[in-house]
């Protein structure tokens, strides 16, 4: 059983299906309090899946999820990870969850943000697998090339768009580390065990472990919300900078929205208290919070050519006459 958005998917295997599929029956339940929201990652965690049946049924009664069943050649027990700079989705295989999300129709495609992509088609698939999205599509693991650091409340829409702007035209396209895919989402037990590593150091976590491995930092601003309200962000800004990919690795997409607003990377704000104490600690013994505030305002402010305001053809003619004038 796993669960998608607000409807739980009871699973059985599709035999008639040309590629590895899931067959699953909708059962709503969207009236249940039976769920925790993380407000940093976004993920949710569901702490019972009883009662299934006596909810409602959904209208739709099936969809297909794909899964990539291929064997790593390495057996892994079950509580196995992939290494965190592995756990990466090649171009196509993230263009391929854009296709997934925009076949929910277009007016939920549209408003969709991130944490609506995990909870409707990244959750019910490491619910299943207990593995993460980017291991399940490529169980002996790719390596990262490039680390995408983003909000949670971006709209997703927007997030293609922005990486499209800076890989569209490379020919040949990275590796792509999204957390969101990266690490298993819905269970908070698995979470927090990938999250803090071997130990509880941030050293050991594995948003540092894949940047230590990254050949590019690609900062994707969006126009929901400041990249940089967030402590995970703003901690891993600190290590890119440490392992030298900011500035000369480093690549900024998506709207400057934010280029206004005064922000400190003291006021971010963190789900556990606890991560923002520890972030906030080795920040300011290793780089500085001046440092750090003024890369995140050079970030915030920097504006890209296809942002560069547009002259009309009216007020083009206008500045024409007015030459012409002063030169006669």
């Amino acid at each position: 059983t796993v669960k998608v958005g607000n409807v739980f998917f009871l699973c059985r295997a599709n035999q008639s299906a040309s590629s590895a599929e899931r067959e699953v029956e909708a059962v709503d339940i969207s009236d249940s309090d039976d769920e925790e929201v993380d407000a940093d990652t976004g993920a949710v965690f569901y702490r019972s899946t009883a009662d299934l049946s006596s909810r409602k049924k959904d209208p739709q009664d099936t969809m297909i999820v794909p899964l990539n069943t291929e064997e790593p050649k390495v057996l892994m027990d079950d509580d196995a990870f992939l290494d965190p700079w592995n756990c990466c989705l090649s171009w196509e295989q993230f263009l391929d969850v854009d296709r997934i999300a925009q076949t929910r129709g277009t007016r939920w495609y549209i408003k969709a943000r991130m944490r609506n992509i995990v909870t409707d088609i990244v959750e019910p698939i490491c619910k299943e697998t207990k593995k993460s999205y980017a291991q399940t599509q490529n169980p002996r693991g790719l390596k990262i090339q490039a680390f995408i650091t983003h909000s949670w409340d971006e709209n997703f829409k927007e997030l293609v768009k922005s990486l499209k702007e800076v890989f569209g035209s490379s020919f040949h396209k990275p590796n792509l580390w999204i957390c969101a895919f990266a690490l298993i989402q819905g269970d908070y037990d698995l979470i927090k065990k990938q999250v803090e590593g071997g130990d509880n150091s941030l050293e050991a976590s594995p948003f540092v472990l894949a940047l230590q491995k990254a050949e590019s930092f690609v900062v994707l601003r969006n126009s929901n919300t400041n990249l940089y309200s967030r402590i995970w962000c703003v901690c891993e800004l600190v290590f890119a900078i440490r392992f030298k990919l900011v500035p000369n690795k480093t690549m900024i997409a998506g709207p400057n929205t934010f280029s206004n607003e005064k922000i400190s990377c003291t006021d971010a704000g963190a789900f556990n208290p606890k991560d923002k104490v520890k972030i906030l600690d080795y920040l300011s013994t290793t780089v500085g919070v001046d440092k750090v505030n003024g890369m995140i305002e050079d970030f915030q402010n920097m504006q890209l050519p296809s942002q560069a305001p547009v002259i009309s053809k009216k007020r083009l003619l206008l500045i024409l006459l007015g030459v012409i004038i002063t030169v006669a």
